[in-house]
């Protein structure tokens, strides 16, 4: 896997330490569900976005564009305060 490598590159170069935050549980964007607060996976992974130093974003190629699961939690974090 591409992330996979990309990572034991980087371990060997410099002194990092890397997360790769599960998407799996992240339910679809919804605003009422928003008001009504963050769901736990949702919560999760802002939280680990949020304590990075920096951010790789990564992921296969879906039908022209980005998959689906980057784009909801790009959706999720983009409506952050």
């Amino acid at each position: 896997m591409l992330c996979d490598e990309l990572v034991d590159h980087a371990i060997d170069v410099v002194a990092v330490d890397f997360e790769v935050a599960d998407l799996t549980d992240i339910p679809f964007f919804n605003a009422d569900v928003a008001a009504q607060g963050k769901p736990a996976g949702v919560a999760r992974v802002l939280a680990q976005m949020g304590a990075a130093d920096a951010l790789v974003l990564a992921c296969p190629e879906y039908n022209y564009s980005i998959a689906p699961a980057l784009k909801n939690i790009i959706d999720w974090a983009s409506r952050e305060p």
